[in-house]
């Protein structure tokens, strides 16, 4: 039983590395954090002379990334018209971000176990196929001993 489990988990942790693997997944990653690194930078720029809260671009990365997981401490806030839009965008890129990232996780695995289960029907059929034509053997072998 357990090692039933263990097979099923080692199958289906292969299938998520091969899905993390994709390069669309990987591109949603690079390109995700990179907003996230630039919108921390511009923050930082507009902010710091202003904000006494973002002292360093590590201040700034924190709040960017409170702000693209949704988390939003409230430690750290914006002051400026420039800061705060720059954050608006950095709401609405994450969540594009997250959200195509889980969809095309999800679809990725999906997909491996649509093939892998059209795979062993595919083998399914072919032993099927041959127990067939076995039994038709027989069958005509039964027959011609019948005959004589």
């Amino acid at each position: 039983m357990i090692r039933q489990h263990l097979s099923s988990f080692h199958g289906y942790s292969r299938r998520l590395a091969r899905a993390l693997g994709s390069p669309l997944v990987i591109f949603l990653v690079v390109a995700g954090n990179a907003i996230m690194f630039l919108s921390a930078f511009f923050v930082y720029r507009v902010e710091a002379p202003l904000n006494p809260a973002i002292q360093s671009y590590g201040d700034a990365l924190w709040l960017a990334m409170s702000t693209v997981t949704t988390v939003g401490f409230g430690d750290i806030v914006p002051k400026t018209d420039a800061g705060r839009g720059i954050l608006a965008g950095l709401m609405i890129l994450g969540n594009f971000f997250y959200l195509s990232f889980s969809a095309v996780l999800v679809t990725l695995l999906f997909n491996q176990e649509r093939d892998e289960v059209l795979r062993q029907e595919r083998l399914t059929r072919a032993e099927v196929d041959r127990l067939l034509g076995e039994i038709q053997e027989l069958r005509k072998e039964l027959q011609g001993r019948g005959r004589h």
